[in-house]
């Protein structure tokens, strides 16, 4: 799928707060769109040894470099300057402009995505290496460990969802130029950032002067 011509992946955060007895996975629902800073075509000049990057690749440190700022700062169609957008607007521009792709039916299928995403990652040698080891010392911090993932999706022109990679530990780092203003996607990009933070603290009940444990309704359990 494209929107206006530019290419995009989606970055999902999925919790993850046990992988035994039982595997416990959340997702946020909001997120990240990353997107392509020219637009998608598949010419010749963009490919093999002529590869453009800006084209094919919607990897934010890809797009939003010194020597890329013009098409980085550039209006590009309805994504506007900027290359990083939240989830949630994505979801009402498709909702606007693609009739033929629910947006529920795309919730579900990342979700489905996720559950087998994290059952993978609890059954993973090194995960149940953890529990072993804490279990036979006796330790009471076996069960509570917990991981914030950042999983990676593209949606194809009919609207499935294809999954990348998961990668632990995802940067949640605001935008460099956020108080000078030359970065166009730090208001909403540091909004969606501070929300999943403020969530997963919630969830976990290590925020407990701002809300109960629990008190994040933003994450959504998958497994």
């Amino acid at each position: 799928m494209l929107v206006t011509g530019y290419k995009f992946h989606l970055r999902i955060y999925m919790l993850v707060t046990s992988t035994t007895p039982e595997v416990r996975a959340y997702v946020h629902n909001d997120g990240h769109a990353m997107f392509c800073t020219k637009e998608f075509t598949m010419d010749a000049n963009t490919l093999g040894k002529h590869f453009d990057g800006t084209v094919h690749l919607s990897n934010y440190d890809i797009n939003c470099t010194p020597k890329n700022m013009d098409l980085y700062l550039d209006q590009k169609g309805d994504v506007g300057p900027g290359c990083c957008r939240p989830i949630s607007w994505l979801c009402d521009w498709i909702a606007a402009n693609r009739a033929d792709v629910p947006v529920a039916g795309m919730w579900r299928q990342i979700h489905r995505i996720c559950h087998r995403a994290a059952n993978y990652i609890a059954a993973y040698p090194t995960v149940t290496k953890w529990h072993e080891v804490d279990d036979a010392g006796g330790d009471a911090r076996a069960h509570r460990h917990s991981e914030l993932f950042g999983v990676d999706m593209m949606l194809d022109a009919a609207g499935k969802v294809w999954l990348l990679e998961v990668n632990n530990s995802p940067g949640l780092e605001y935008c460099d130029s956020h108080e000078t203003g030359v970065c166009p996607d730090a208001g909403w990009n540091d909004d969606v950032t501070k929300q999943i933070c403020h969530d997963r603290f919630a969830l976990l009940g290590m925020d407990r002067d701002v809300c109960a444990k629990g008190d994040a309704n933003n994450f959504v359990r998958v497994c």
